[in-house]
């Protein structure tokens, strides 16, 4: 409905804060389990917050890093179901996804190989 009415930038304005909500749940239950766990000043010195300090720090570098690469085929798919070219600003696909020697068919920007 936003699309229909505000145009491609702001349907995907739209589209990433829902996605980006949907993400930070995760992220959350996540922070949640490493609160629960115990804090790093608490008595007794809890042997699990010695590992869930740093699982908690590189799951979160790769939930960001899983979040990018995910938007960035969300939005690759948006604007191919769109059917306006629009993905964001300053990014081309053009001649991104054709392999030497393949059929010239057109490939869908989210499956595009990207180096």
């Amino acid at each position: 409905l936003v699309l229909h009415h505000f145009g491609p930038k702001i349907g995907s304005y739209f589209d990433f804060l829902e996605t980006y909500i949907t993400f930070l749940l995760i992220a959350a239950v996540l922070g949640l389990f490493a609160e629960i766990s115990g804090p790093p000043n608490a008595r007794g010195e809890s042997g699990l917050w010695k590992f869930v300090q740093p699982g908690f720090g590189v799951c979160m570098s790769m939930w960001g890093t899983f979040f990018c690469i995910f938007w960035r085929r969300r939005c690759a798919w948006l604007s191919h179901i769109w059917g306006n070219g629009w993905i964001e600003d300053g990014e081309d696909l053009g001649g991104v996804g054709n392999l030497s020697g393949a059929s010239q068919s057109r490939v869908r920007p989210e499956f595009a190989l990207q180096w």
